[in-house]
């Protein structure tokens, strides 16, 4: 992007470039949140604006300040001082209590601002001020400083007014996202309570099943975002029981071949369940194949190898470790020297090799312990 120098008219074509890049850049990043958009877009501001620094700051709720979220430009002692400022104290403060721009071409003079000796030490002179407001919420400020003193020209004003609206219809858009994120856990977390109570052979199995395929996750170094969609969403693997009469889920003998199918129907109907956010949580796929088999012999689409999402290959190893952990209508939990064998046995069969390989070391390392100790702990009694 062409840098404008100052004293040069800014045009509407650069001004629309830099909202364009932050754009596609909100677009690419809209499920990391806000904060590597807002770094992003400070740098992209500075330097169309030929500044020297900025931050944004979001009102806390709880302390009813005004709180540091990122700053690009200034010093750590700055950030420090810096780092909470009450409502209508300095000039973000201000901007924040009116909800208008502020522009001050001399800090140095200026009263409403209460660290002029600090702005003396940064080499910044002037500044514009934006709130982050819609008109249902105020979220905060985003401040622009500049090194020397000077005056803005209407098509900064315009900018800026431009970008502070570009910003709040984000955030507005980002809370709304969470508010509904939050919501879908709470909805699947009520219905796998339901289908918990309905089958007593999975009581906590959905629970215990994530917290297991959260440790080969992490032990893997899966970046972060799937982490969190396996801590939100990992309970939903079985969703698909919901559906499934209780006279064979909790059958004591082997299943004949019509209740065999009836029961691999379930990851389809889980899909079928989880639909309505499966567009927002893009990742949410291991509900639909964490049957499927390294081999390509799993249900129901038979995908092979790197075909099945990591996600679901995860699951299918944690699933399988917990059923066999597990007492079942049809057979007793396994030994943990019972379990490994059956892991490196199905190894490039039905399970990853590598995630394999990762849940022998965690169970080597004793991590996987607080699982299979309280389980298996009766049966070694009797």
């Amino acid at each position: 992007m062409q840098k404008i120098n100052k004293g040069l008219d800014l045009h509407s074509s650069e001004l629309l470039l830099v909202l364009d890049n932050i754009s596609e850049y909100a677009i690419q990043k809209s499920r990391k949140g806000y904060i590597p958009l807002f770094n992003f877009a400070l740098k992209e501001i500075i330097h169309l604006m030929d500044a020297k620094a900025g931050n944004i700051r979001l009102f806390d709720t709880s302390i009813k300040k005004l709180l540091l979220l990122t700053s690009y430009g200034t010093s750590r002692k700055y950030r420090k001082m810096k780092s909470a400022i009450g409502v209508g104290e300095s000039i973000a403060g201000y901007v924040f209590k009116t909800g208008k721009i502020y522009f001050s071409e001399n800090l140095k003079t200026n009263h409403l601002y209460a660290f002029p000796e600090l702005a003396l030490k940064e080499n910044i002179n002037s500044l514009v001020c934006i709130p982050l407001l819609t008109r249902e919420k105020k979220f905060g400020v985003l401040s622009i400083y500049y090194p020397e003193q000077r005056k803005f020209i209407k098509e900064e004003m315009n900018f800026f007014s431009i970008l502070g609206t570009f910003l709040s219809t984000f955030l507005s858009y980002q809370t709304a996202q969470y508010q509904l994120h939050q919501i879908y856990i709470n909805i699947a977390t009520i219905l796998i309570n339901i289908l918990e109570e309905k089958d007593k052979y999975m009581k906590s199995h959905s629970e215990r099943v994530k917290k297991i395929a959260l440790k080969i996750a992490i032990k893997m170094k899966l970046p972060k975002d799937k982490i969190q969609i396996i801590l939100d969403f990992g309970i939903l693997h079985d969703i698909g029981k919901f559906n499934i009469d209780n006279s064979i889920l909790n059958k004591p003998g082997p299943l004949n071949r019509d209740e065999w199918e009836i029961i691999k129907k379930h990851p389809l109907d889980g899909a079928r369940i989880i639909s309505p956010i499966e567009e927002y949580i893009k990742d949410i796929s291991f509900v639909k194949y964490h049957h499927e088999k390294i081999n390509g012999n799993g249900y129901p689409a038979k995908l092979k190898g790197a075909q099945i999402p990591v996600l679901a290959r995860i699951f299918t190893v944690a699933d399988a470790f917990e059923a066999m952990i597990s007492d079942r209508p049809y057979r007793k939990a396994l030994s943990p020297e019972q379990i490994k064998k059956e892991l490196i046995k199905n190894a490039g069969k039905q399970f990853d090799e590598t995630i394999v390989n990762i849940t022998l070391d965690l169970m080597n390392s004793e991590e996987l312990n607080e699982f299979i100790q309280p389980l298996t702990g009766s049966m070694r009694n009797n």
